[in-house]
């Protein structure tokens, strides 16, 4: 089976990244393909496909949903999947680009309706795995990093409504990364800018930003240590990016070649 853009919508899928700190390069983008399951990732961050990027083995099925992460520290983005039959994540811990005997499954993490986030909760350098549950609102973060649900794991309040879609990024540059949700129906970003899992004064909301068919993505794309917002607009395969952090100035967005098809699925990382 292979999704559709209206598929991956209604899933409302989004693939957030781990935080880079201000001394590290900038995130690039990259796409998952379903028909084939590889990764293709923009490795020299110059937001067009050329002799300089990979194509992965491929990694997971058809049916999964795929995820980035720095799963063991080395300061660079891995490749994975979540799977939605069994709520497991298969997470390419060695950063071979293909599954072997040193990488990692995690124990059952949601439903099979929920929607897969990584972020780094604890602040340790490492990324960790959690859900969004379009039910209720909420994260489901495995703040202690186990790959299982236990009682040292965070729920998060309310936060967004069924229709949106969950993002997560470090929003203030203090190494731990926060939640969020794009709203297609008004276009707008809302983060947890203070970290409290939910919504309250401190936070941010955006202007209007990409269209109401097009899928949020989350990087740092000018290595300051802050991730900023985009979007992917299937219609062109075009990621939409912006670069200063400004959620609201046209001149500020970075607009790249055509860089995947519209049954792929968007991502971006730290690639090596």
């Amino acid at each position: 089976m292979i999704y559709s853009i209206a598929r991956w919508r209604s899933l409302f899928l989004v693939f957030p990244l781990t935080i880079v700190t201000a001394t590290t390069a900038a995130d690039h983008v990259g796409v998952w393909r379903p028909a084939n399951a590889r990764f293709y990732l923009d490795i020299n961050g110059n937001n067009a496909w050329d002799t300089g990027d990979a194509i992965t083995a491929p990694f997971g099925a058809a049916t999964d949903i795929p995820v980035v992460g720095d799963w063991n520290g080395d300061g660079f983005d891995e490749i994975g999947v979540w799977r939605p039959g069994s709520g497991r994540f298969y997470l390419d811990k060695d950063g071979s680009k293909a599954w072997s005997a040193n990488d990692i499954i995690s124990g059952p993490l949601g439903f099979a309706t929920d929607i897969p986030v990584v972020g780094d909760w604890n602040g340790d350098g490492v990324d960790e795995v959690g859900v969004w549950r379009p039910g209720n609102g909420r994260f489901f973060l495995d703040t202690d990093g186990s790959f299982t649900w236990n009682d040292g794991d965070t729920i998060s309040g309310p936060f967004g409504s069924a229709t949106g879609i969950p993002i997560v990024g470090d929003w203030n540059g203090d190494g731990f990364d926060e939640i969020g949700i794009w709203r297609p129906g008004n276009r707008r970003f809302y983060l947890d800018n203070d970290g409290s899992h939910d919504w309250s004064d401190g936070d941010t909301v955006s202007a209007p930003f990409g269209f109401s068919i097009d899928i949020p993505v989350v990087g740092d794309w000018n290595g300051d240590g802050i991730d900023e917002v985009g979007v992917w607009r299937s219609l062109n395969g075009r990621f939409y990016l912006d670069t200063f952090g400004s959620f609201n100035r046209p001149r500020d967005i970075t607009v790249t070649a055509t860089l995947a098809r519209p049954d792929d699925v968007p991502l971006s990382g730290q690639w090596r």
